[in-house]
């Protein structure tokens, strides 16, 4: 289940002690947040122990609560099928690693958009979330993503596979350059099974990219500075060693960005 923000401040609380707390959504409760802008802070949240759950009496805790400006500018989300605001949510999860809900922000309106269009929604922070302030625009188009936006430099037959083999393409130089940070929510890999969360999708992804007849199996998730001949100028990759294909040379390195949570 994809954290909120009462979820994060949980986890935040509980890392602020040594050894950690186990402060749980069940054993304290939060009141309204109040805007109050000191040194290091700008929020002030009265804390409440449950009483028989472990905890009691009240405490009030300042943090700073993350600006949605912070998630960047040109946000683009792309669906073939329609948004819901749950969709809007989701999508920016997956590309920033953020924690939003729809009970964060103010309503909004999605525009009734044909396959092609594209219009540009204002998302507000409500002045109850427990983790965000003020605003960002995305832009919601109602198509697939060009495959052009996701190459970062388009002379790949400069990389050449680290085996020295030439007589089966490389995924590993196939794909190097590639962004797939707008493609976090077909990355993100099940910490019960291990496996791709959507490996279907990927499949698909990969196959209008000229990767072709893959099986995906054990991948991971590591910072590039953690993986050998992985591509630098990202923060992340997450590495397919073993691809079973007799069409194309492993590895596979799907390489991306990340969002700094404040």
């Amino acid at each position: 289940m994809a954290q909120n923000s009462s979820d994060k401040l949980v986890e935040l609380l509980n890392e602020e002690f040594t050894p950690q707390k186990e402060f749980t959504p069940e054993n304290i409760v939060f009141a309204t947040p109040a805007a109050e802008v000191g040194e290091d802070y700008d929020t002030t949240l009265l804390v409440t122990g449950v009483p028989g759950k472990g905890y009691y009496g009240d405490a009030s805790i300042k943090y700073t609560r993350i600006s949605l400006a912070a998630l960047g500018t040109g946000l683009q989300l792309h669906s073939e099928t329609g948004f819901t605001k749950q969709d809007v949510v989701d999508m920016i999860n997956a590309m920033r690693v953020a924690f939003l809900t729809p009970d964060d922000l103010e309503d909004f309106t999605i525009p009734p958009l044909n396959p092609g269009e594209s219009a540009d929604v204002t998302l507000q922070a409500r002045a109850l979330s427990l983790g965000w302030v003020g605003q960002n625009t995305v832009t919601l188009i109602y198509g697939k993503p060009q495959l052009a936006s996701v190459v970062g430099v388009r002379d790949l037959l400069e990389r050449k596979h680290p085996g020295g083999r030439s007589d089966v393409p490389s995924a590993w130089a196939m794909l190097y350059y590639m962004d797939f940070t707008s493609y976090r929510d077909v990355l993100l890999i099940d910490p019960e099974t291990g496996l791709y969360a959507d490996a279907a999708a990927l499949l698909d992804l990969t196959a209008r990219l000229g990767v072709p007849g893959w099986s995906p199996f054990s991948p991971y998730d590591r910072a590039t500075s953690e993986v050998p001949g992985s591509n630098q100028d990202f923060d992340r990759v997450v590495v397919q060693n073993s691809i079973y294909s007799a069409s194309v040379l492993g590895p596979i390195y799907f390489h991306y960005n990340t969002f700094d949570e404040v």
